[in-house]
């Protein structure tokens, strides 16, 4: 008979949150606040990447022309850094690049004023990212501390008959007995059972 584990509680909640649709939507979220660091990046460089580099070849090919006798090196002509720093409307902020690479972005932190779109864009993000993690938090914590009352799969499974869409496949199935529990409210908040979403759709 399997025990209840903090290990299987947090494969059960991780489950539950991918059930939920709370993991793509914070996975998506990620990727438009991805997406809106390189608008705002572009915007505060005052030019895109390709003009930029441009700008720089020019600059390279007018130095070569400087007779070597005289001519010291060129270092870094534009400033890079794998993270963007920015005044949002008075606040201050820093992004991480979502990869490695080292992009152009400004020598000092730049302001985004309060009358641009993306200032907006951002409050809004910020807004529907705290919707996500509260909702994530709720299901956490109703998730364990279902998982909490009992001590083993089988009772589990008595008390919440549909965790079994949420358990790891490895684990050992127990008969299913009549619900002891009401928890019609946490199926809801995650999601299941699925053949029901499927009718209702």
């Amino acid at each position: 008979m399997s025990r209840i584990s903090n290990a299987l509680i947090d494969k059960i909640i991780d489950n539950a949150l991918a059930k939920a649709g709370v993991t793509k939507a914070l996975a998506d979220w990620q990727e438009a606040r991805d997406i809106w660091v390189e608008r705002a990046r572009i915007i505060v460089n005052g030019a895109t990447d390709a003009e930029i580099e441009a700008a720089v070849a020019k600059v390279k090919k007018a130095h070569r022309q400087v007779p070597e006798t005289v001519r010291t090196s060129l270092y870094q002509l534009v400033n890079r850094s794998n993270y963007l720093s920015l005044n949002l409307a008075g606040l201050s902020l820093r992004f991480n690049f979502p990869d490695t690479e080292r992009r152009i972005v400004p020598v000092n932190r730049l302001a985004i004023t309060a009358d641009n779109p993306l200032c907006q864009q951002f409050y809004d993000s910020e807004a529907e990212k705290k919707a996500l993690d509260d909702q994530a938090a709720s299901i956490r914590a109703a998730v364990r501390a279902a998982c909490k009352s009992v001590t083993t799969v089988k009772k589990l499974l008595d008390a919440w008959p549909e965790v079994k869409e949420l358990l790891p496949p490895d684990v050992e199935e127990a008969k299913i007995n009549l619900p002891a529990l009401v928890v019609s409210d946490l199926n809801s908040m995650i999601g299941l059972p699925s053949d029901e979403g499927a009718k209702a759709a």
